[in-house]
């Protein structure tokens, strides 16, 4: 599996790469660039930037998940460690029998790792988003905190938004909003804006992700 600082530059390449094919062209903005003339292309960007945010999330997740057996292996505790624990684990069954066997207490926590790997291996496989929401999800449990600032958190919000309604709805003039509410048209310029601050907050996690113990 890539390292985070790999799939980070995968994305910042794939993001460039999508302002070329689909906004470039906009800018600097003229009179001209209508919504009727800019409708697809901005919608095409939103939607797959979002899917490309989702993906590295997700990779970030998975490989923090991978790592938390080995370090508890190693005899190492993480903050990861103990985030996942707190998220999945169910309570320990201690036998008290004297004719049953017990497990070594090393045992019972790895036992209890290998089951809490399992269950977010199946969160992240579900995961269908780069939402707030989505992104605890993804974060939390790995030890990662999903906190950001007011500009990233506003991107995140309102990128989650844009992709709701272009994806599931004809957003006619690439109009985004509540949905059935959907009245203002999303430019370029604020487009492009509102991906390089949700890429911005995916360096953040990347730094977490370098920074965590």
């Amino acid at each position: 599996m890539a390292s985070i600082e790999d799939s980070l530059q995968d994305l910042r390449d794939e993001i460039d790469e999508l302002n070329r094919r689909y906004l470039v062209q906009y800018f600097p903005a003229q009179p001209e660039h209508t919504p009727d003339l800019f409708e697809y292309d901005v919608k095409s960007f939103c939607v797959l930037a979002h899917a490309c945010f989702e993906e590295f999330v997700e990779q970030v997740s998975e490989s923090i998940l991978n790592e938390i057996p080995k370090d508890f292996q190693n005899k190492k505790i993480s903050l990861s460690t103990a985030a996942l624990l707190l998220t999945y684990a169910n309570k320990p069954q201690v036998e008290i029998s004297e004719e049953d066997k017990l497990d070594s207490c090393f045992d019972i926590i790895r036992k209890a790792l290998d089951e809490c790997k399992q269950k977010h291996s199946i969160s992240i496989k579900d995961n269908h988003g780069f939402s707030l929401k989505y992104l605890r999800k993804m974060l939390v449990p790995v030890g990662l905190n999903a906190n950001f600032g007011p500009t990233e958190t506003s991107a995140i919000k309102k990128l989650a938004e844009a992709r709701g309604s272009f994806a599931h709805g004809r957003s006619k003039r690439a109009e985004y909003g509540e949905y059935k509410r959907a009245t203002t048209p999303l430019p370029p310029d604020e487009a492009s804006e509102i991906v390089q601050d949700c890429l911005r907050a995916c360096v953040k996690v990347k730094d977490l992700a370098s920074e965590r113990w």
